[in-house]
């Protein structure tokens, strides 16, 4: 994980999946000297196997909007509901599918299953995409208490996400950690 270029992170660890949910720096582009242009901060999530984390080969999902991340948290708190989420465990109800902004280039959703394996039950999100022509398929379980802690770091991203978008909008400043 590069700390690097993360203005914010939030780390959630479970038993099946270590999950980096973070907003980006600005990124800055110069011309002749002086700033032309910056991109925003974003929104992405990086996957690790435990035994990975945290300088090994991981997965992500990039540049999310903070409709996507509203999306998503409205179904993984639907999967939270003890009910909902052994029916889809047990495969009584079909997996939730979430559609994502998507730019010019790029195809992608996100679907919620879930699947018992070893007598532990578990949610499955898998990410279905196509960044600049290459198809990416990734797939990371949580139990259901990694579950909810996963939905309290798409939270607090949001949050954070807020904040940044407050203080620039009515006070026009930048935060050192987004520069």
């Amino acid at each position: 994980m590069f700390v690097d270029d993360k203005a914010w992170y939030k780390t959630v660890k479970d038993k099946c999946t270590v999950a980096n949910v973070h907003i980006t720096k600005i990124e800055k582009r110069k011309s002749r000297g002086m700033y032309s242009y910056f991109f925003p901060p974003r929104i992405g999530i990086d996957f690790y196997e435990p035994e990975n984390y945290p300088k090994g080969y991981h997965d992500f999902i990039p540049n999310l909007e903070l409709g996507d991340i509203a999306r998503m948290i409205k179904i993984l708190e639907l999967v939270e509901n003890d009910r909902t989420f052994y029916h889809l465990v047990a495969g009584e109800i079909k997996p939730f599918e979430i559609g994502l902004a998507f730019e010019r280039e790029l195809k992608r959703r996100i679907s919620v299953s879930g699947k018992s394996d070893h007598d532990i039950d578990r949610i499955t999100i898998k990410y279905e995409g196509v960044h600049s022509g290459t198809e990416v398929l990734i797939e990371y379980d949580f139990t259901y208490s990694g579950l909810k802690k996963f939905v309290d770091a798409l939270k607090e991203a949001i949050i954070e996400y807020y904040g940044f978008i407050q203080k620039y909008v009515s006070l026009g400043k930048i935060e050192d950690s987004f520069k």
